[in-house]
């Protein structure tokens, strides 16, 4: 492994301990169903992002949120440690003042660390499309996946996804409402809209807007 990268993974190693920065699975097992109670302290809804890359999509919401007044909770769900240290420092303010906590894990081990309905809505954001047939089973809209996103949310708790990907796309609107999701609303072109979620950008999400690609958008409810 490259020097440097070590020292990042080093440096994200030290901070496991006191910014709530979890990777332990033991650990976060222990935290199922507690979330509110021994984690946040409080009664405020859980907004989960899957793979949140460096936190840039997260760290606007909270902006905007805590503008106009809006409480929750929030918890950034990545798998690459190196992506975790990048979120963690640009979300230093919220992760210390104790409303974010990042978590090191795939998304499929969320069903071992939240109760049934636990969750209020789960942001996916640019997930990887998986296009070769043979792989729809790692798609983060397949069956499998949705059956895990059904129990940990609340009812008619949200599923909240943008893609630069038409085919994921399509693959979703067909994949959702077999799986106990109702859509809410949706969109080939987000940008060309008012729904909220246009406000805030992911980093893959602003270099494709540059090149004027057109971001897909869909919001579900749980049923």
């Amino acid at each position: 492994m490259p020097r440097v990268k070590q020292k990042v993974l080093d440096q994200v190693s030290t901070l496991y301990d006191n910014v709530s920065l979890f990777k332990d699975e033991a650990f976060l097992k222990t935290l199922k169903g507690k979330w509110h109670t021994k984690v946040f302290g409080n009664k405020n809804p859980i907004i989960l992002e899957v793979g949140m890359g460096n936190g840039g999509f997260l760290q606007q919401m909270i902006q905007d949120y805590e503008t106009q007044e809006l409480s929750f909770n929030y918890i950034g769900v990545e798998i690459r440690e190196f992506r975790l240290w990048k979120a963690l420092r640009k979300n230093k303010v919220s992760v210390e003042s104790g409303i974010l906590k990042l978590v090191a894990t795939r998304a499929q081990n969320l069903k071992n660390f939240f109760k049934k309905g636990e969750v209020s809505r789960i942001h996916l954001n640019f997930s990887d499309p998986w296009p070769k047939n043979k792989h729809e089973r790692h798609r983060l809209t397949s069956p499998e996946f949705l059956k895990i996103f059904h129990h940990i949310l609340m009812k008619h708790g949200e599923i909240v996804m943008k893609t630069d990907n038409d085919m994921l796309y399509e693959y979703s609107l067909s994949t959702f409402p077999k799986c106990g999701f109702e859509i809410i609303e949706h969109s080939s072109h987000v940008h060309d809209t008012s729904f909220e979620v246009r406000k805030w950008v992911t980093e893959f999400e602003s270099k494709f807007i540059k090149k004027g690609k057109k971001i897909n958008y869909i919001r579900v409810k749980r049923i």
